[in-house]
């Protein structure tokens, strides 16, 4: 888990750093698990490269995620999220609605968006088969990336 903290930690302090007129995407796919979920608030995680099934070590508390994405001075933030129990991101999530302000005013507002594959549940892990490299990813991320190779305009 030091990894990637150090990792997400040298791109946004050291050359590379964002500003408040920067957007950024963030794409987690992999593996996430539930904690304590005999708890009233259960603690849902995602594995990173140094996670252990039999252990707590290299697993990233999805609410330690949300507390580093309001640290990204990036003026917008979308996190695409492929793992099981991703839904749980949006669990303490405020539930605000646009009323009397226009879009174009909260276009310059920052904002963060999340896009999950599934709610607070396994999602599928079924593989392609006979489809070589797409066998090794999910149904989801597969068609997230296919859709965005075939996407010929800039992203803005």
């Amino acid at each position: 888990m030091d990894a990637l903290y150090d990792a997400l930690e040298t791109y946004l302090e050291g050359k590379t750093a964002l500003s408040d007129q920067d957007d950024l995407i963030l794409h987690c796919a992999g593996h996430g698990r539930i904690t304590d979920s005999d708890k009233p608030v259960p603690k849902p995680q995602f594995a990173t490269i140094e996670a252990r099934a039999d252990s707590n070590q290299g697993w990233l508390e999805y609410e330690a995620l949300l507390t580093f994405m309001r640290q990204i001075r990036a003026r917008h933030i979308f996190l695409i999220s492929d793992a099981c129990f991703s839904g749980a991101l949006f669990q303490n999530a405020p539930q605000r609605f646009p009323s009397q302000t226009s879009y174009l005013e909260l276009q310059n507002k920052p904002s963060r968006y999340i896009l999950t594959s599934g709610g607070f549940e396994p999602v599928d892990d079924a593989s392609f088969p006979n489809k070589g490299e797409a066998a090794r990813q999910s149904v989801f991320n597969w068609a997230l990336c296919e859709s965005l190779s075939q996407y010929e305009g800039a992203y803005s």
